[in-house]
């Protein structure tokens, strides 16, 4: 990916403007809602862009303001970086801080630190080196009961926290979250941890390099001069390695052992030469320590590169390979002339093309005009006018058990997010439609917040309020505006349900089926 930044500025003659169709106003602006919010935008805000949609980016401008950006970046960001996941080598019994019911809190408050520091940089508009510079982190209760932090006392929630075990300010390459997700032994040493972030920061995949399979003399003698000897062997050690010596501040001689995991150990930033035989480096570059690693990581291009790459794939919902070298060209542009900010560049994806396009385009078969919702979504979606959680006793279905199940990543078995229905993700949202549905109508009809505020338990489909509360229905979930055709095939199965039972059953049909639909559960 070294051409990018190299390349910046560069252009090809010639080329074509390509021609495309851009979404409707009301789905545009329910896609944005959906991939900055994580939830769908109102009624009221659909009909101003669908009336004028000039207004279309100074909504989008203040999406971008909002505090639920913060929250749907933490889910989007783990799509990359696989920290919330549900099972640490570390538990809550090593703690003694509670009983089973919390481990589902538990694990995520654990997940959540790297994910939310990175989320807090890119929505306060602050520097995207800070990921590998900051001297801060962010902490719960939970976790200020088990990490040396500085918590403020009487807050709750999650806080700007700064550890006191001596560890250095290099950002998430600090943070406990990360390394309990990535953890090592006595064999791996750090490599697994350096290659995590060569493939997150640098979006260099060691594993997608080729490897020789002959095995050399060297290799079955000794591994450990194979590893500094061998060229099959150098093409990815020369660099992991010395990497790999700078990280063992975190190194655990006890995996598991709670004391081991909450602290940072500068005593052992000096096992790694000893170990590894070789001293701490980046590709080449001689590092003191850890606390050298942030300011390599930002004097190399391809952190910038990767940068680009990663919110562009995040919000593409695809992989980029060289092919996208001119599209990915403005977005490289909006980074460094916005000083390396994220708010700039989520903006510049957000307006391209690829992005708003209503129709194929031809720069790639892999180019989607049509994104699945994430289980986050989903659910927050929903809870906009159910307050009953789809949960059991370990927590929300759709954020543990069923996450995998509707497309989402567990970060253990699932490492990218499903992008087509399968009968899995079908069967898994029928089963949220129908208990979703269920709790909004019992809840109430006629209310003034809730979804079926327009009808009672007396509104038949004569009446003009059941019009409109199918418009209502048809805007609010799906960004459209009601069809005939729409109207009596929604309205016929209305009435088959509430032949069969009540008028509220007949909403819980509907509901269910809307939810759904393609044109719900697709932005």
């Amino acid at each position: 990916m070294t051409w990018l930044w190299i390349l910046l500025g560069c252009s090809e003659d010639g080329a074509k403007e390509e021609s495309i169709q851009k979404q409707d106003p009301m789905r545009m602006l329910r896609r944005w809602s959906l991939d900055i919010k994580g939830t769908l935008p109102s009624v009221a805000e659909l009909k101003q862009v669908q009336e004028n949609p000039s207004i279309l980016e100074d909504k989008l401008d203040e999406m971008l303001e909002s505090p639920l950006w913060n929250e749907m970046l933490v889910h989007q960001l783990n799509e990359q970086w696989h920290t919330r996941v549900d099972l640490f080598s570390v538990v809550p019994d090593d703690f003694a801080i509670g009983d089973y019911s919390i481990w589902y809190s538990f694990n995520r408050s654990v997940g959540e630190e790297p994910l939310r520091l990175m989320a807090h940089i890119a929505t306060n508009d602050l520097p995207w080196t800070d990921v590998v510079l900051s001297d801060y982190s962010f902490a719960n209760e939970q976790l200020s009961q088990m990490y040396p932090v500085t918590y403020p006392e009487g807050e709750s929630g999650w806080q700007k926290v700064q550890y006191t075990d001596g560890r250095p300010a290099v950002g998430v390459l600090a943070t406990n979250g990360l390394w309990w997700r990535y953890i090592t032994d006595s064999l791996n040493m750090n490599r697994i941890r350096a290659a995590t972030l060569m493939r997150l920061l640098l979006c260099d995949d060691l594993l997608s390099r080729p490897i020789s399979f002959e095995a050399s003399a060297h290799a079955l003698e000794d591994a450990t001069t194979a590893l500094q000897q061998d060229l099959a062997c150098l093409n990815c050690h020369a660099s992991l390695d010395p990497l790999a010596s700078a990280l063992f501040g975190f190194y655990w001689v006890e995996e598991g052992n709670p004391l081991e995991a909450v602290s940072y150990h500068p005593e052992r930033e000096l096992l790694g030469e000893e170990y590894l035989g070789v001293e701490p480096a980046w590709f080449g570059q001689p590092i003191g320590s850890l606390a050298d690693v942030g300011t390599a990581i930002v004097s190399d291009p391809r952190f910038g590169q990767c940068a680009v790459q990663s919110f562009a794939e995040l919000y593409y919902r695809r992989d980029l390979d060289s092919d996208d070298f001119t599209m990915l060209q403005s977005h490289v542009q909006e980074f460094v002339d916005g000083d390396v900010r994220i708010k700039p560049l989520v903006k510049s994806i957000l307006l391209s093309d690829e992005y708003t396009t209503a129709e194929e385009m031809s720069n790639g078969v892999q180019a989607r005009t049509l994104r699945m919702m994430s289980p986050y979504q989903l659910s927050s979606s929903v809870a906009l006018w159910n307050d009953q959680a789809w949960m059991n006793s370990d927590g929300p279905l759709l954020d543990h058990e069923y996450r995998a199940m509707m497309g989402g990543v567990d970060g253990l078995q699932t490492y990218a997010p499903q992008l087509y229905p399968s009968t899995t993700t079908a069967l898994t949202l029928q089963r949220f439609a129908q208990f979703s549905a269920t709790m909004i109508v019992e809840q109430g009809l006629a209310l003034d917040t809730g979804l079926l505020k327009y009808v009672d338990d007396q509104t038949v489909p004569e009446d003009p309020a059941f019009a409109q509360q199918l418009e209502h229905l048809r805007v609010q979930l799906h960004a459209m505006e009601p069809t005939a055709e729409w109207r009596d095939e929604i309205t016929q199965l209305w009435s088959t349900c509430t032949q069969e039972d009540s008028v509220k059953l007949g909403w819980i049909c509907v509901l269910s089926a809307m939810m759904q639909d393609l044109d719900f559960v697709s932005y």
